[in-house]
Parts: C-alpha cells; structure tokens; sequence
C-alpha cells in the first residue's frame, strides 16, 4: 500500500533539494587583463555556498535550481532532480595574482559580451541567459575596465548584504503591511540570518526566519499568523495598507513577485536558437505583488492564472493602468525606506480590479509563452502557485520568475495580415472574416493541451456498439418520415492528381465504369425510389473542383434527387518569411490559394445560405463523408437512433488494425467526448496512443450532425476546432496553410456521441492498392452499392502494395488485362516491371518482384498460391 501523501514532508524536501543543489561555473580571465604567458587556466568551480573569504571578492545573491521536467500539480516526488546554483561566487585573486595588471582590481563578470548585474540573483542571470541550459557555465572575469553606465557601484559584501536586507524590508511590507519585524532584528540576528544565506545553511535560515513571522501562505491564500500576531501588526506605527484603512486586510494575500521578461520577436521551436541577449535594454524588470482574494475559488491558483494577472499587458487585451510598476532592469536597487515601497503598492481599487481579473479564465491571449522557470524550473503553467510561492521563493522572500513570451509581434503581425487581405477582392468578406479569425487564434497560441491523466475510455453510452441499435422501422411510410428529415453531404474539394488523374477525384471510375460520383447518385436515387423520399445530395466543392462538378452533375439532371452544390472557403497562402498573403504578393494563380480543410464545413454551409435552405424543408440532420469512401452509406439504424435520442452529433468510429493506429480516436475528456488526434499526444505517450488494446477505434470521418445545432454554433462562433499548420513549399516558396477537421467539432455539441460501425462502412480509395480491390472479385455492386463477396471468410482485406509503376490510374489499368481473383488473398507485394494477364487467382500471401531492367508477365490463367516470384522461373 502507498504512503500517504505529506505535503509538509514533500514541501520540506522541496527546500533541502532547492538550497543542495549546484551548476558547475568556469571562470575565464579576459585577455586584455593576461600580462604573463603562459595565461592562468580557467577556474572551474562547483557553484555551492562557501564559507566567506578573506580575500577580494564579488558576491551574487539569489538562487537558481535546475530541473528540466518538473511535473505539474502536486506530483512532488519529482522534485529529486532539483538543482540549485548558490548565492554568491568568491574568485580568490590570490590564484592569479601574478598574471594580473596593476591598477584598479574592480571585479566584474560578463557572458558572450554582456556584462552581468552583481544585483541580479545569479540564478536568474542563469535562466535568462542560457535558454539551453551551459554547463560549465562560462564567463569571463575583469579586473579593470568596470562599466560603470552599466552597471552600478558594488563596495564588496557590504553592498550586497545591504541589497538582500533592503529587499527582506519590501517582501514583509507587501505581505504583513509593515516592516516591523525586519527592522527590530537584533544585530546578531541579522548576522545569523545573513551567514546562514552565504553559507546555504538552511536549518539556520528557517530558524532566523521564523521569527520574522512573513510566512508561508496558507492554501486559501491567507498569511499563517496568530490573532495577537495580526493586532499586533495593525496596531504598527508602520504605513498602513494602501486602501485599508486603520487595518491590513489580512484576508487578502500579497505574494512579492519579481519578473524578468524577454521578449523574443520570432516563433522559434526552440528558444536557444534565438538571437543572443546583447543588451538590458531587452529586458523588462517588473516587481509587481499579486492579490491573492480570499473567497470561493481563491483557494486553488494556477501559476497561468497568476502571471496572466501580473503582466495583462502582456496576456490580456485589457491594461490595468499599472505601468508605473514597471522598472527597466538597470534601476533594479531595492527601496531604500518604506515611503518607496508605499509608492509602488496598489490602491484597494486596483486590488479589486486584479482579483477580478483573476478570476477570468478566459483572458485574451496577447502573448505566447515560449518558457517560464522559477528557481530554474521549467514549470507546468497548471501548478499551484501558492505552491511554488512557498517553496521556491527567494530567501528575501521574493518569488522571482523568469518567463519568456512570444511576444510574436502578433498584434502588429495581424495587423499587417489584415490590411493585406482586405485588398483581397477575390474573396468575400466571409472568407476574409473566417481566414483572419482563424490566423489570429494561431498567433495566439491559445489551444487546449490535453492532459494525458484526464482521458477516459468512453463507454458504451457515449460510444455505442452499432449491434445494439434498434432496428429501424419495417413500415415504409415510417421509414419515409425519417428519410425526409435528412441530407447527404459528400466532401468534393480534392483533386485525383496524387493518383494521376486531372479534375475532381469523385470522377475517378471505381468499377464498371461508373464514378464514385455515379455510386452516390445511384444509392440515393435507390433510397427515394424504394421509400418515396426526398434525399438532396450536397456537394462541398473546392475553388479547385468547383467548374468542374458544374458540368459533371449536369448529366444527372434527369434523376428523382436534388443534387445541390457550394464552395468551402478559399483562404490565401501566407509566405511563411513575411507573413503576408501570397496573392497580395503577386501569386494570384489557384496556387496562391487553399481550401482550409473540412473543418470548414459548418461555415460554409451557413454562409452558401444552403443550411437555411435545408431548415426550410424541414430537414433536421446531414450525414457528411468523404466521396472517395465507397461504404459511407445511408443507414437507416444509425438515422433511427439519432432522431429519437436527439443527439445533435455522431461520429462513426470503427476498429483499429495496425493499418489504422495513427488515426484519431474518440475519448472521454472532462465529461465530454472529444477527438484525440496523434499531434494532441504527448511524446511520451504516442505509442501507447498507437496500441490498439488501449485504443481500440478510429474515427472513419462519417459524421451525422444535427443542422438546427450547425447554425446555433455558427451563428455564436463557438466552433473553434484545433488548428492543424500545414507548411508547404510551393514553387520554392515557403508557404503557411492553416487548416481544421471536421471531427474536432464534436466537442462543442450537445448529447455528442460514437456509434462503433462494422469496417465495412469505412472503405476508402486513397491509391491504386483500394482501387484493386474494390474491382476485383472481393466485392460486387448492386444499385450503386458496393458489396463484400461473401465467400471471403477472413474478416479483413487483403493488405495490398503496389510499385511505382501502379501509381497512376492509367498505368495501372494498362498493367492489368483484368483484375486477379483475390477472395482467398491474404497480402500482395508487387514491385518492378510487372504485368498481369488474365484470369489470374492469387492466394496466400504473395511477392512478385521484377529483376531492374526486366519486364516479368504473368501469364492468364496463372494461380499464384504462397510464392515469392522473381522471375518467369518462379511461376
């Protein structure tokens, strides 16, 4: 049985790991300070707290831990790969004296140019300066030369205990309201506190800092003191809380938080491939406290939430008129009295406003953040900061945090996009509309992250077994209602070029001649003629297959269907470099332009005015699949469930072989069912994603939705599906495309549910290897229904690969004098320059490779059973 779990014990743990760690540190000596040769060698030391020296030194005060994969929330055991960088670095002159230069030994330090601030916690110089984390750490130390417009005055241990000191004084004003119990420390408490810090004694610095009675927060925000202890306070002669009155709130908790921020103008992948750090003037310093309310839903704060808060101007579209908070990094001394630390507190009003911001959850983005380390870590934006504010707090008591957002120059980016496309006159304001909504919500970065622990294996009742769906009416009046109240949509926007075929793919002919747009006529002309119903047939054109689906469907003007057709939106390629639409470019070709997936679906059938059309006739849901999937059929059961339980949509999923294990899968996530595509999976997890005992489904992308819901979600843009970047490279230009999925909606609708079809409904043609089998004997057609051969006893198809030579559909047509028998394959590999006769029976699993410069025909008739040919020998 597990131990139960201790916070206190973990938080204990946290600290010893926090002040035990160490960064190893080499210390170069500048050239220009070497008057002997050989030069000294580097100093390499361990960055640990070392008992003061005598001699001359320059001291950084602070912490930095390090710790790459910190897991969020509570998970604490994980704090045994802490680190930490110690408070100050000693260089004894003493080990280069004889290679030093007379005159002024001012020591100062400096990292690829940049001199450092000796104010700064060397822990966050460290993060801020090393996004991919150095070791040793190298710097290069100077003994003359000091830059003093840089950086200000240091007079030894002195001026940096006094900073520490100062700094305490600002943490115990924010937090109690006064700073009593640091001013009235005895001298020799003061000593104790300060020994302990330099010496990383962490026993003696909670024994000093216990007495100053500023800490921990409590979980609900509150400060842990007694009730004398807080009469106490408010009876201080100290300057009382701004907006209090004669009293502090104490109800109110105020965690002293120091930021250093750096922006980065590009999307890097990775941060340390940005441009290095070559000024301070690229930094922003902000001490700013943050407002913890006490009141229902305080108690648990995310550190998402409190830097959302700290820094709107960076995350909210929403400016708290707190700019004078900030201070440029070069003005980083702490207050010298209590009459500055007033100044720079907020009034009750602002408080107010803070908390209520904090409350929002749904802050609009303004920045990404690229990293956020405290103490080193690189923490999960979920975690509680209460938490972190606790445990990885400086020993002044500030929490000091280094983030790095992307700051993406998105306003200006979009800004920029915007003026560009509204010279579009290619497209309608729709168009324009959707493509600048759907680009800033990508500048954003504002996507759901799935949270691995939360997926759930959704039951029968959110993905229910097709088996157990009732049988749909026998009556055919019945059977007639139910149809009258539907549509059948096939997406018709791609191309067949990746098979070798010019115009539409649903022009490509399956079998018998007829097209896979002459099948889905032939079905639904079956269905109205049998029932005496009124099924329309949409067609979701892309600009690419548009004129042509015009002139194709006119030949099907004769037949009892109404065959309707609209365009899916055409958005512009954006030039990856300028982020500009390429047709505003000059590229105003088709090839400056894509169709953004069929996630597009919902909008554009509101805006083609064909959703209202369909309202009006009384229809109540569209059955949407791709055209090339020759099993997508009307199914009378699934139609049948849907109306009567009103589930507003329906995804069919069917089960997983090892052909299927990256497609997307239906899960139960915060008690909704949602599409979990493999992008969504963290790493770590990806394979357990592809197993197919855990994840047994796929989505088959046949979706039934409800058109009132459709309108209800357009009309309120609730629909705001994962956004899939799909770069290209066209005409040697790198390109942007930003697209969504159909599927990914389903999250957003009521009573949403799976039905787990037989595979027989999902049988798409995507190469030549599906166009063999569905014309060979495996299958036959009926009324434009295409039908599994029921003498095939396995329950799968055989797995086919074809060469190169098959890809196109010619080619492969001219390389067959028929289709072979293949109800008794199980796998076929064909590579080379093969030829088939005919009447040839394949059986068993099957190889045929032909020689390089070799032409190898089978012969008609040829039974082929569990061979490998190679040649006219093997046959």
């Amino acid at each position: 049985m597990a131990a139960p779990y201790d916070e206190a014990a973990w938080s204990e743990e946290a600290a010893r790991r926090v002040w035990g760690g160490a960064v190893p540190l080499q210390v170069h000596l500048h050239d220009a300070d070497v008057t002997a040769l050989p030069p000294p060698p580097p100093f390499l030391v361990t960055l640990r707290p070392p008992p003061l020296s005598s001699a001359k030194a320059i001291c950084f005060t602070g912490f930095a831990s390090w710790f790459r994969n910190c897991d969020p929330l509570r998970r604490l055991a994980a704090l045994c790969e802490f680190r930490r960088c110690i408070s100050r670095i000693a260089v004894e002159r003493a080990d280069s004296s004889s290679a030093l230069p007379p005159g002024v030994d001012t020591v100062w330090f400096e990292y690829k140019g940049l001199p450092l601030k000796w104010y700064v916690p060397i822990g966050v110089l460290f993060d801020l300066l090393c996004a991919d984390p150095e070791r040793p750490w190298n710097l290069i130390v100077h003994f003359r030369g000091y830059p003093a417009d840089i950086l200000s005055p240091c007079e030894g241990e002195d001026s940096v205990k006094w900073t520490y000191m100062n700094s305490l004084k600002e943490a115990a004003f924010i937090i109690t309201g006064n700073s009593r119990s640091v001013m009235n420390m005895s001298q020799a408490d003061q000593v104790a506190l300060w020994e302990s810090v330099m010496k990383g004694n962490l026993d003696g610095y909670k024994s000093m800092a216990t007495k100053l009675k500023i800490g921990p927060f409590e979980e609900d925000g509150l400060l842990r003191t007694t009730s004398a202890e807080r009469q106490l306070q408010q009876g201080s002669d100290e300057p009382e809380s701004p907006g209090s009155g004669k009293t502090f709130n104490l109800w109110l908790g105020r965690v002293p938080v120091r930021l250093y921020v750096r922006s980065v103008e590009e999307d890097l992948e990775y941060l340390e491939d940005a441009v290095p750090l070559s000024d301070w003037e690229r930094v922003s310093y902000i001490n700013r406290p943050l407002e913890i309310p006490k009141g229902e839903g305080s108690s648990y704060i995310t550190l998402e939430h409190a830097l959302k808060t700290l820094l709107p101007e960076f995350f909210s579209s929403k400016s708290t008129g707190r700019a004078g908070d900030s201070q440029p990094l070069g003005t980083m001394g702490s207050a010298s009295d209590d009459s500055a630390i007033v100044d720079s507190t907020q009034s009750s009003q602002e408080v107010e406003s803070a908390s209520t911001n904090l409350r929002e959850e749904d802050v609009a983005k303004k920045a990404k953040v690229k990293l956020v380390r405290v103490q080193g870590i690189e923490l999960d934006m979920d975690i509680p900061f209460l938490w972190v504010a606790n445990n990885l707090k400086n020993p002044e008591y500030y929490l000091h945090i280094y983030l790095s957002p992307h700051l993406a120059m998105a306003d200006e980016k979009l800004a920029k996009l915007s003026e560009a496309v509204a010279g579009l006159n290619e497209i309608s304001e729709n168009e324009k509309s959707g493509f600048l909504s759907l680009v800033s919500r990508y500048l954003s970065g504002d996507e759901e992250h799935i949270e691995w622990a939360k997926i759930h294996t959704p039951t029968d009742e959110v993905v229910v077994p097709y088996d157990t769906l009732e049988a749909p009416p026998e009556d055919i009046e019945e059977t007639k209602k139910l149809l009258d109240k539907l549509a059948v949509l096939k997406l018709n926007g791609g191309l067949g070029t990746t098979m070798g075929c010019t115009g539409p793919k649903s022009v490509i002919e399956v079998r018998n001649g007829y097209t896979f747009l002459d099948l889905i006529v032939l079905q639904i002309e079956s269905l109205n003629k049998k029932y005496g119903s009124n099924v329309p047939l949409l067609l979701m054109n892309s600009f690419n297959t548009h004129d042509d689906t015009l002139k194709i469907v006119e030949k099907y003007a004769n037949s009892n269907i109404d065959i309707h057709t609209f365009n899916q939106s055409k958005y512009p390629r954006v030039v990856a470099d300028e982020f500009l639409p390429w047709p505003s470019k000059g590229k105003t070709c088709k090839d400056g332009w894509y169709p953004p997936g069929h996630g597009d679906i919902f909008p554009s059938l509101m805006n083609s005015g064909k959703l209202d059309l369909l309202l009006s006739q009384g229809k109540e849901y569209v059955f949407i699949a791709n055209s090339d999937n020759l099993g997508a059929i009307v199914d009378m059961k699934i139609l049948n469930h849907l109306i009567h339980k009103q589930n507003e949509y329906c995804m069919e999923v069917t089960p997983k072989t090892l052909a299927d294990v990256k497609g997307g899968t239906l899960i139960s996530y915060e008690e909704r069912v949602q599409l979990l595509e493999i992008a969504q999976v963290p790493d770590a997890h990806v394979n357990e994603f592809k197993s197919i005992e855990k994840f047994k489904i796929f989505n088959t992308n046949n979706l039934w939705v409800n058109l009132k819901a459709i309108k209800r979600l357009v009309e309120a843009d609730a629909l705001k599906m994962e956004i899939i970047p799909n770069p290209k490279e066209v005409d040697g230009v790198k390109v942007l495309q930003l697209e969504t999925a159909a599927g990914a909606a389903i999250r957003f609708f009521d009573h949403a549910i799976g039905i787990n079809v037989p595979r027989s409904r999902f049988l798409p043609v995507k190469a030549t290897s599906d166009l063999q089998l569905v014309q060979s004997d495996l299958y036959t057609l009926v009324d434009g229904f295409v039908t599994r051969n029921a003498a095939r006893t396995n329950p799968s198809n055989p797995a086919i690969e074809l060469g190169p030579e098959f890809k196109k559909v010619g080619n492969f047509l001219g390389r067959f004098k028929s289709i072979p028998s293949i109800v008794e394959l199980d796998s076929l590999k064909v590579s080379g320059d093969v030829w088939f006769g005919s009447g040839v029976v394949l059986k068993g699993k099957v190889t045929i490779t032909a020689n390089s410069g070799v032409k190898l025909e089978i012969p008609d008739g040829a039974v082929i059973e569990e061979k490998d040919i190679n040649g006219p020998e093997d046959l």
